[in-house]
């Protein structure tokens, strides 16, 4: 299973926990905006622990475009759900940027993804990266980057 870290959370004292609001129910059915229904937001200290592993793990996954195989799994974007590459097509120019007075390309490769419950084709831009999975070494390196900061988290190993 590997190394994970876990975030320490309280209750949300908007919905005290429910992830609901009964009296604005006819509001996108009464879901807390605060805690986004979940009924537990972050704690101060695992707000900023969590800011910090997040941008060590996205900082060690980003990958070009150019280096995505098929058969990999990625994510667009460091949020999103992972799904697998099942084919690379060619890269072809859609535009372009004037900066400075150059006119720079826009250049895009389209990847078919095979997220769990669909398939969709993605038009990446050159220029900017994808993300890989996350392996056990970025986790250890997010856990070297929070150094002696005690609060907030807690780090189970299997």
């Amino acid at each position: 299973m590997g190394t994970k870290i876990t975030f320490e959370k309280d209750t949300c004292h908007r919905c005290i926990g429910t992830g609901r609001l009964a009296a604005y129910s006819h509001v996108h059915g009464g879901v807390c905006f605060k805690c986004n229904g979940s009924g537990s937001l972050y704690t101060p200290a695992s707000r900023k622990a969590k800011a910090i592993v997040d941008e060590v793990i996205v900082q060690r996954t980003k990958i070009a475009v150019t280096d995505v195989v098929v058969g990999q799994l990625i994510r667009p974007r460091p949020a999103q759900p992972k799904a697998r590459v099942i084919a690379i097509g060619e890269d072809r120019e859609n535009g372009a940027a004037i900066v400075d007075g150059v006119r720079i390309p826009m250049i895009f490769r389209t990847l078919t993804l095979q997220y769990a419950d669909k398939v969709v084709t993605y038009s990446a831009e050159l220029r900017f990266p994808l993300y890989r999975e996350t392996t056990s070494e970025d986790v250890e390196a997010a856990i070297t980057a929070l150094g002696r900061r005690k609060a907030g988290f807690k780090v189970t190993r299997d």
